[in-house]
C-alpha cells in the first residue's frame, strides 16, 4: 500500500515539474523527491499550493533542494500532543540524515540536521 501511494505522489509531482516547466520557460526546471546529498529537505504540507510556491523559490535560487515524500502536517503540534508532535518531527529527521541534507524545513520550521 505505501509502495502505491509513494508511486502516486511522485506521478503528481512530476506533473506539477513539467506544469511547471512550460509555465516558467525553464526546461531545466526540477522537483527532485528523496535525492541524497541535497543542501535542503522541504516537507511540503499536503497537496500543490504548498510544494509550487517552493519549488519556484528553491528553482529561482539556484538552491540544491529535494523534496521529502512526508508531509508536514503535524496534527501533535495542532492538538497540544508534544509526545506525537515530536516523534513526527523525529520521522522527518531520521529522513533528513538519510538522505544527507543540512537543513530540513516545513511549513515555518526550519532546522539544522
Amino acid at each position: 500500500m505505501i509502495d502505491e501511494i509513494k508511486v502516486s505522489f511522485i506521478e503528481t509531482v512530476k506533473k506539477l515539474e513539467d506544469r511547471l516547466r512550460k509555465e516558467t520557460g525553464d526546461p531545466n526546471f526540477s522537483i527532485l523527491d528523496e535525492a541524497e546529498g541535497a543542501r535542503v529537505l522541504y516537507v511540503a504540507l499536503a497537496g500543490e499550493h504548498s510544494i509550487i510556491p517552493a519549488a519556484k523559490i528553491f528553482n529561482k535560487a539556484g538552491e540544491n533542494w529535494t523534496l521529502s515524500l512526508f508531509e508536514a502536517s503535524n496534527y501533535g503540534y495542532f492538538t497540544g500532543q508534544i509526545d506525537k508532535a515530536n516523534k513526527i518531527v523525529e520521522r522527518i529527521l531520521k529522513e533528513a540524515r538519510r538522505l544527507g541534507v543540512e537543513v530540513f524545513g516545513y511549513s515555518r520550521v526550519w532546522t539544522r540536521v
